[in-house]
């Protein structure tokens, strides 16, 4: 277990995402095998990771006790527990990233037919732009952005003067 994509991805996880991942995993929106919950159990009772303290035969026992070693069953839960732990990731880099929040925001509220919140969603997404310093993501953001504010205004009143030509100048 100890070069299972599972170990590695939990392994870069500090105390305070342990802390906030803990309340994710035991959360049944997020999580609703108790298997994957004693997985995560074991892994952090564990006070040292060896290959030897990590041996799927010592997973089994701590979550299914004295029942037969099942390879395939183990491989199953340590799959589900890899997609729980992945989405808990995924969902902090995008929380993080604020100009990312409000942009997908803005683009939920333009989906569901709510157009000045997804246009304040996406000024505030641009805002937060404003703050960064341009680089390739700097700018791609940005085309992003635009992009996404033609959408919402460009359809909305086809009499309005759109922002074409800034997704011009991004394109280039």
């Amino acid at each position: 277990m100890i070069d299972s994509k599972l170990f590695k991805l939990y392994q870069t996880l500090n105390k305070k995402e342990l802390s906030h991942f803990k309340k994710w995993l035991h959360s049944p929106v997020h999580n609703e095998h108790v298997d994957v919950q004693k997985l995560f159990l074991f892994l952090e009772k564990r006070t040292v990771f060896k290959a030897v303290t990590l041996r799927k035969e010592k997973v089994w026992k701590y979550i299914y006790g004295e029942e037969t070693y099942n390879d395939n069953r183990l491989r199953y839960i340590m799959s589900i527990a890899l997609d729980v732990l992945e989405e808990f990731v995924g969902y902090k880099k995008v929380k993080s990233d604020l100009i990312l929040s409000n942009k997908n925001l803005a683009a939920h509220f333009w989906e569901h037919k709510r157009p000045k919140l997804a246009q304040k969603k996406l000024q505030e997404a641009k805002k937060a732009l404003e703050q960064e310093i341009p680089t390739d993501r700097y700018y791609y953001q940005q085309y992003e952005l635009e992009c996404l504010e033609f959408e919402i205004i460009g359809t909305q009143d086809r009499t309005r003067t759109t922002n074409i030509d800034n997704i011009l100048l991004q394109s280039r």
